[in-house]
Parts: C-alpha cells; structure tokens; sequence
C-alpha cells in the first residue's frame, strides 16, 4: 500500500496531488486509505459503538473519537490520524504487519536415496579395533596429559571372557552386574558346561550369558564378547568376572577420563599406517558423569600420522546428547566428518575441554569399543533453500509406514516406529552461516515424544500402521546465499520400514 506525505499522495480512485495542491483533501485520504486501516483498528466511540469511517457523514466525529481514543505504537505514544505529518506513521505500522513470505517446503533428499529414509547403513566388513578398555589387546594407549585410567571397571558398554582351558573349568562361576542387567552367577554344571574344546565352552558359556536380561553375547572362537543392551533399556556392566582368571579371564572395562581437566588429551597409536579409504566412520561408546554447557565443557578427536596432525578436529557434543549421564552413547564420526580421505594415519587424540580451567570443571567421562568400521556409513537427508532466497522453518513431520496386524492404535515407548529401540539413532542437523549444528539423537518413540510442541498420530487397518510425528518449530532460518541446510542423519539400519519420509514445511522470503 502506498504511503501519503506532505508532497505526492494519490487517493484511491482520486486525482494525484503533489507540491502544487494548496489543499491536502483529509477527507478524501479518510475515506479512501482510513477505511482500512480503521476497520482493522475498529475504533470505538464512548459508548462503545464501531465507527464505520466508510460514511461521508461521520468523518468529523470520527476524528474527534480518535482524539479521543488515539492509537498506540510501538512505544506507546498516541498516534491522532487527523494530524497530517502522523499519517506516514500510521501506514507504516499497517505495512510491518503484512508478510511477503509465501508457503514453501519439501521432503528431506539424498542424491542416492532419494526422498526415501528407509535405508540400510548397517556396518559390515571387518572393523579395526582401537581400544576397548585392554579387555583386547589392541592400539597402544598413552596419557599425552592428565590423569588417564585405560582399564576402568567402573563402567563398561562391552565385556571379554576368555576361555584358556576348558578342563580347568568344573564348578568355575561367572559374575555379571550392572545397571539395568539382572544380576546374575552362573555356575559350570548348572548353568553352562565345559565341554570338549575351548571353542565348544565358550559356545556354551556365550549361550548362558546371553540368557541374562540387560545384555547380549556371543562366541568367537574361544573368545567370548558381552555388549551392555541398548535396545530396550540403556544397560551399564560395572561387574564381570570369574573365580578363576587363570582358565577364564574374564574383564569389562574402558578409558576413564573422570579426573582429566582442561586440556588433557589420551593417545591411542597403532604399531603401522592404515589407510583412511579403506574406511568409513570412527565409531565408540561414551557415557558422561558430568557436563557444564554453562562452563564449556567439550570432547574433541583428531587424528595423527605419526605425531602430526591431519584432518581437523571435531567437537563430539554434536554428535551425543550431552544431557543425558549415566548411559552409554553410540557415536558415529565420518571421515568427511574429521576431514579424511585417503588419508595415511596412525593415531587418534581425544581431548577434555572446559573454558573455566580446573577441577570441578571439566566434563566426567568414560569410553569404550573405539574402532573403525570398514563400511557402512551415515547418510544424511537434507532441504536447502535456493539462492537469494531464505527458508524460515515453521513445522517438520515424519511418517513411517510398517506392516502390523495391529487394528488399535498402541505405541510402545522403547521401539523406534515399531523396530527395536535403535543403538545408534537419528540426529537431526543444521547449517547456519557455515557452523553446523546438530542435536541430540533419537533411538526410541519416547526420546520422540520428549520434544517440544511435538504431536504423534497413529492409524492402524489390520495389515498396516502409520505413525505421524509432527513438530512445531520456529527461530532456524536458512539462507540459501550462505548455503544454508536443514537434515536428518540416519544411523541405523531402518530398510525393514515399508516408508519412511521426513517434510520440511515453512515460509520462504526473496533476499533483498
């Protein structure tokens, strides 16, 4: 809408008055440009009735309401329409209510898959382990600086029994204990059997671990691996040992930085080169005690060749919820990630961080099962807003479809849709003006339902189950000019989904 002043204006349907009109026709302006902004203010008289300033008539007296009445800007001084150097006031506070922004939006993309989440990024291949707390023997771990413990039974995500003679066995136990892991003893001949070979027993013995509610395991040879569950409840060993370590060593450890301050970093070198292509992720377990956003605290990982740094460092408070303590988190770092290619390395530093140095500052924290993974890998979908454009995020859904004879509509809080709780998760990431951020990982429907503004619908048909999640969001803006982006990163295998998309919708603006 235009804007009158003292020099041009043009009433609606009226003549062009400019510099030479000795006459500003108010009346005219009222009854052409008023009436729509009094209408929109439906200004009132004493006794309460709507001034229609459409009515020639009525002009006087509704100048002399608005003396009365006034309308209040933003700073709350009363504007009088019928002074004549307020009127360019007037119209420009109508004008900042209206929105050029038009509807815009989209489902998340990837170049490879599409707009179809449903993919496998399940790792396979054979993964080069770095360090596990030395219930393996495997990279070589030093303290660069600081207090570094690499073989804490504090906590524990994995857990290693070997078994080194079987006819040494009769009668040995087998203890395990942890949060969210039934406390159990397992006895040889009760439980499980020596049988006739190393190999055979730890079968056995795996089978009779793996029995017990909070963890899984299984045999490899004589060696028999115990992983802390995540896909019910998130489990923690703090106890695993037998009464025999001589014929069955039997450990559960990790790196414990709890008593690391600002600035103390843990070494972990491997005795020869590995080549960074025949790689896709660096991916380890963490669980924190202890994290200050308040005081800075931050973890960072980076790699080395032989003392010389390549790639470039990364903060893993993007990659986990720092928020949530006593659990243990999967994380997984692409190589793109840590600015690898086919990179030559040997090495990698994790680092403690807090801006405010010292001691009760610096984030408490635990590692375990760090390795590489020979394939499998990430894949992130992502909207971006054109050039000279920008996209302001108003509401994200995502709708998954899975096969279920189901014919109410029940939701169990530790699946993710209908699938186990997921071990890695989904993250959802932004990049704003070059820094990208991202936040906390989704593994389970009630992590979902934790959200904000977040509404869930359901429809079941008997062969069928659709599952709605809706978010209201608002405050991220993404400028195509800066190459700005909005997506979802998934970790897990999710292919067993008949459908599953995620939609951005929003406003977009042109770039002035």
């Amino acid at each position: 809408m235009p804007s009158p002043n003292r020099d041009k204006y043009r009433p609606r349907g009226g003549k062009m008055l400019d510099e030479d009109d000795s006459v500003f026709d108010l009346t005219a302006w009222i009854k052409s440009v008023g009436v729509t902004i009094l209408t929109a203010f439906k200004i009132k008289n004493a006794s309460g009735t709507i001034i229609n300033p459409a009515t020639e008539e009525k002009q006087d007296s509704n100048i002399s309401a608005l003396d009365t009445v006034g309308i209040s800007n933003t700073s709350d001084v009363r504007q009088n329409p019928a002074t004549i150097e307020k009127q360019d006031d007037i119209i420009s506070a109508v004008d900042d209510k209206s929105d050029d922004r038009f509807f815009s939006g989209d489902f998340l993309n990837n170049e490879i898959y599409g707009s179809d989440m449903n993919v496998d990024v399940g790792f396979t291949g054979t993964p080069d382990k770095i360090h596990d707390g030395i219930d393996l023997t495997l990279w070589l771990a030093s303290a660069l600086a600081g207090t570094w413990d690499f073989n804490s039974t504090t906590h524990a995500k994995q857990g290693v029994s070997t078994v080194i003679d079987y006819s040494a066995l009769a009668g040995v136990t087998v203890t395990i204990q942890g949060t969210n892991i039934t406390n159990t003893v397992l006895t040889e001949g009760v439980d499980w059997t020596a049988g006739t070979s190393n190999e055979v027993t730890a079968t056995d013995l795996a089978s009779a671990i793996d029995g017990v509610d909070g963890v899984s395991a299984s045999a490899n040879g004589a060696i028999i691996i115990v992983i802390a569950d995540n896909s019910i409840t998130q489990a923690d060993i703090t106890n695993f040992i037998s009464n025999d370590l001589t014929n069955l060593p039997t450990t559960a450890q990790s790196v414990d930085a709890s008593l690391t301050t600002n600035g103390d970093e843990v070494l972990f070198k491997k005795s020869s080169t590995i080549d960074m292509s025949n790689f896709t992720v660096l991916r380890f377990d963490l669980l924190i005690t202890k994290w200050s956003i308040i005081k800075g605290n931050e973890i960072q990982v980076r790699a080395r060749n032989n003392g010389i740094d390549v790639g470039n460092p990364v903060n893993l408070s993007d990659f986990f919820d720092v928020t949530n303590l006593n659990v243990w988190q999967a994380l997984i770092i692409s190589k793109s990630n840590l600015g690898l290619d086919d990179d030559i390395i040997d090495e990698f530093v994790f680092e403690t961080i807090s801006n405010i140095i010292g001691e009760p500052n610096a984030p408490d924290y635990y590692l375990d099962i760090i390795q590489l993974e020979e394939s499998g890998a990430p894949v992130t979908f992502t909207f971006a807003p054109p050039a000279g454009t920008t996209f302001y995020l108003e509401q994200t859904t995502f709708e998954s479809v899975v096969a279920s004879s189901d014919v109410t509509p029940l939701v169990s809080y530790n699946k993710f849709i209908e699938l186990p709780r997921l071990d890695n998760g989904i993250n959802t990431v932004a990049r704003i003006n070059g820094v990208t951020l991202f936040s906390t990982g989704l593994h389970s429907n009630a992590e979902i339902l934790a959200l904000p503004n977040i509404d869930l619908s359901v429809f079941v048909d008997g062969t069928d189950k659709i599952f709605q999640f809706k978010q209201n969001t608002e405050g991220v803006n993404l400028n195509g000019d800066t190459e700005d982006f909005f997506g979802v990163t998934v970790n897990d295998d999710l292919s067993s989904l008949k459908f599953f998309r995620y939609f951005i919708k929003g406003r977009s603006k042109l770039n002035s």
